[in-house]
């Protein structure tokens, strides 16, 4: 070993060790820098906001047609006065074009804030060309909210899952002129509550099992009256309707409508909702129109499992 030393070239060979060992300490040390750099540019997790039950944003622009189909600020105002009577916190966001829809000319926060009675800090009309759901469903998520509305929000269900959670969207609408907001408490009570009263009969069954669940109806006439009949049935009975070429559609009940009317087809409704309940009330609406013409019908509801919750009818007993 000491041979080794003791040549020239010894020294330089130990030099240049003691250069590569200084090196790799360095360069460890850069690498650990980078990496604590790096972890430290990365945004903690957030949790997620816990979704408080008294604040709420109203979508103002679906919220003013729920009273006959019509662009209207008093039921806007009547929806708020509901939701402020059970203490809950107020926002209302607009589509930049609400203004006109009521008032034929642009509306800014302010004007808005003015005619519902609302501080302007609560009330949002987006820019033009800006997306009202998006926004909406943004501050929402950031506030930890529930939304007024009976927009589905399809088109970003993938963006906002929480759409389709239970409770966060709030529904509602007018039944023969009184308003009903699904703010989770019960919209019937049993069969004796939406029995039609006008000669139909109803049979519940398990409707309390389904409070949120997606339902649809069946339904049969005999006979089916012509379009132009069942119109008239159904006008003088409070329910407006939008006419098709083969079709009649329940304006105060927008799922609900009777198609293939003198058409080629056999003639049937399309009627659905997102809850068993509602739409057992909304069956039980129209049940009560037909009952009271003394039509004959019967109509099934069924909830989300393919189970029968109600059977109404006017002189059709159930046969099975």
């Amino acid at each position: 070993m000491s041979d080794f030393i003791a040549r020239p070239e010894a020294g330089f060979l130990i030099a240049t060790l003691l250069v590569f060992l200084l090196a790799m300490f360095l360069l460890s040390r850069v690498l650990r820098f980078l990496l604590y750099r790096d972890r430290k540019r990365q945004p903690e997790p957030q949790p997620e906001p816990t979704r408080t039950r008294n604040t709420v944003i109203v979508d103002g622009s679906n919220v003013m047609y729920w009273k006959g189909g019509a662009p209207n600020l008093d039921t806007l105002i009547e929806v708020l006065d509901s939701l402020r009577s059970k203490n809950l916190k107020l926002g209302v966001m607009f589509d930049a074009n609400a203004g006109y829809l009521v008032s034929e000319d642009y509306m800014h926060d302010g004007a808005f804030a003015m005619r519902l009675g609302l501080s302007a800090e609560n009330v949002l009309v987006v820019p033009k060309g800006t997306p009202a759901d998006a926004t909406i469903l943004l501050a929402a998520r950031d506030m930890g909210a529930r939304v007024v509305t009976n927009d589905q929000f399809r088109d970003w269900a993938e963006e906002y899952p929480e759409v389709a959670q239970e409770g966060f969207l709030i529904k509602g609408r007018y039944r023969k002129g009184k308003l009903w907001l699904g703010l989770g408490e019960a919209e019937i009570s049993g069969a004796a509550e939406n029995a039609p009263q006008n000669g139909g009969q109803v049979e519940v069954a398990g409707v309390g099992d389904a409070k949120a669940a997606f339902a649809i109806a069946a339904a049969e006439l005999d006979p089916w009256p012509s379009k132009a009949a069942l119109k008239a049935v159904l006008e003088a009975g409070g329910h407006p309707v939008v006419e098709g070429p083969h079709s009649l559609r329940v304006s105060d009940a927008p799922r609900f409508a009777f198609q293939d009317l003198e058409g080629p087809a056999a003639p049937s409704i399309e009627a659905h909702g997102d809850e068993t309940k509602a739409l057992v009330v909304t069956c039980g609406d129209i049940s009560n129109t037909l009952s009271a013409a003394n039509i004959r019908h019967r109509f099934e509801v069924y909830s989300y499992n393919d189970a029968l919750a109600a059977y109404l009818h006017h002189d059709w007993p159930k046969d099975w």
